[in-house]
C-alpha cells in the first residue's frame, strides 16, 4: 500500500503518532515519512523531495505557534511544488493572517481544523475530515522502494475502520466504501 508523507515539528510529534496517522491504513495507506526517519545526517532537500513525490500525499501539521523553523518552510515549499495532493492540518488559529509566507501560501490550500472542539472529543471527525481529503489509494501499486526502506508501518485499528465503515455507508458513499474494504481486505491478507 502507498506511504505518506507528514511534515511536522518536533513538538507536534506526539499529535501525529497519537492521532493523525492512526486513521491512514484504513484509508489504504500503511507507511508513513517523515524527515526524522532518514539517516542523520540527512542528504538534504532533495531526498526529502524525492520522498514527497513517491508518496501518495503529503500532510503537514501546522503548530500552533506563529513561529516555525527554516527546515520547516523549506520542507513545505518543496511539498507545494510536488504534484501530489498537500493537506494542511491546522493546529492553532486558521483563520489569521499569516506573517509567514510559506504559511500563506499553505493557507491557500485549504485543510483540516484539528482543534476544533469536536475534533479534539471525537477522533471519527478527524479520520473523516481526512477521508474526504486524502485520495483514494491505488491499491494495485505498493509502495516505492524509499517508502518500505524508510517509512515508518502503522498499526491497524478497528474502531477506527468501523467508525469510517459506518460514515461512508451512511453517506452512500460506494467509492468510500470500496476501497475501504479494499484496504480491510489486503489488511486481512498481509496478515498485518
Amino acid at each position: 500500500m502507498p506511504a505518506v508523507y507528514v511534515i511536522h515539528t518536533e513538538e507536534d510529534r506526539a499529535f501525529v503518532e497519537k492521532r493523525l496517522i492512526r486513521p491512514l491504513p484504513a484509508l489504504g495507506f500503511d507507511r508513513w515519512l517523515t524527515t526524522a526517519m532518514f539517516p542523520q545526517p540527512a542528504s538534504g532537500l532533495p531526498l526529502i523531495q524525492s520522498a514527497m513525490t513517491r508518496s501518495a500525499a503529503i500532510l503537514v501539521v501546522v503548530p500552533a505557534s506563529a513561529s516555525v523553523a527554516d527546515a520547516f518552510c523549506a520542507e513545505v515549499q518543496a511539498a507545494l511544488t510536488c504534484p501530489l495532493p498537500v493537506i494542511p492540518v491546522y493546529l492553532g488559529k486558521r483563520n489569521t493572517e499569516p506573517t509567514n509566507p510559506v504559511l500563506a501560501m499553505l493557507q491557500k490550500v485549504g485543510g483540516i481544523d484539528a482543534k476544533t472542539a469536536k475534533q479534539q472529543a471525537d477522533p471519527h471527525d478527524l479520520s473523516s475530515a481526512l477521508a474526504g481529503l486524502l485520495p483514494l489509494p491505488r491499491m494495485s501499486g505498493t509502495s516505492s522502494e524509499m517508502a518500505t526502506e524508510v517509512a515508518a508501518p502503522i498499526g491497524w485499528n478497528e474502531q477506527t475502520f468501523s467508525g469510517l465503515l459506518a460514515a461512508a455507508v451512511g453517506r452512500h458513499d460506494s467509492n468510500r466504501v470500496d476501497a475501504l474494504v479494499t484496504a480491510f481486505s489486503r489488511h486481512v491478507t498481509d496478515g498485518a
